[in-house]
């Protein structure tokens, strides 16, 4: 997997580290999917074409964005 990608821009982007590898998980499964949606082709060009890395770059990019990021706002520890 090349890094096509800067991890960094994304964890800023999202705001919570632990939600990215789930967000890529989601979108590489909808990106495995058959079908005729176009939520389930690339919106990304990478110079691999590995399902991960167009996840990421998407992320990055800002095609792709985390739902109900203000639930998590909610749940969020506040540090004394």
């Amino acid at each position: 997997m090349s890094m096509d990608f800067n991890y960094d821009e994304i964890i800023k982007k999202v705001g919570f580290k632990y939600a990215v590898p789930v967000m890529v998980a989601k979108r590489v499964q909808v990106l495995k999917e058959d079908g005729f949606d176009t939520t389930s082709k690339p919106l990304v060009k990478t110079s691999d074409n590995n399902l991960v890395t167009i996840a990421f770059k998407e992320i990055e990019k800002g095609y792709v964005r985390l739902k109900n990021k203000d639930k998590l706002e909610e749940i969020k520890p506040e540090v004394k």
